[in-house]
């Protein structure tokens, strides 16, 4: 009685050997890594740059922001516009103009891909 059992791949019978070495004139040289990079616009800027720059940045603005809360006129115009939004007629709290405006902004983003529609 013959036991021929049918083969597990039909094409393993008609592959050759692989070679038991390494030909290095078909190897790139060892390259090094790069850092990662983040697109703004049309220019690619190195994260390694963006990160450090960007929170020195953002400790002028906070810097800068709470000098200007100091001065006369910015104090006057924070007492006439507080910023809290007062009762409307239907009984909900009506949402800050600048919420929606961000909000219209991030969903017309989301659907277009891009930051030219505005809403106004």
């Amino acid at each position: 009685m013959t036991d021929e059992r049918p083969l597990h791949d039909p094409i393993a019978s008609t592959l050759s050997a692989a070679d038991d070495r390494i030909v290095m004139s078909e190897w790139l040289p060892p390259q090094e890594g790069i850092v990662p990079r983040i697109r703004i616009g049309r220019r690619w800027i190195n994260i390694l740059w963006a990160l450090p720059i960007g929170a020195a940045a953002l400790v002028l603005l906070i810097a800068l922001a709470q000098s200007l809360r100091e001065l006369q006129s910015v104090q006057a115009f924070i007492k006439e516009y507080p910023g809290i939004a007062g009762p409307c007629s239907t009984g909900k709290r009506p949402v800050p103009s600048t919420l929606s405006r961000f909000a219209g902004s991030c969903f017309s983003f989301w659907r277009t891909g891009s930051w030219c529609s505005l809403p106004v």
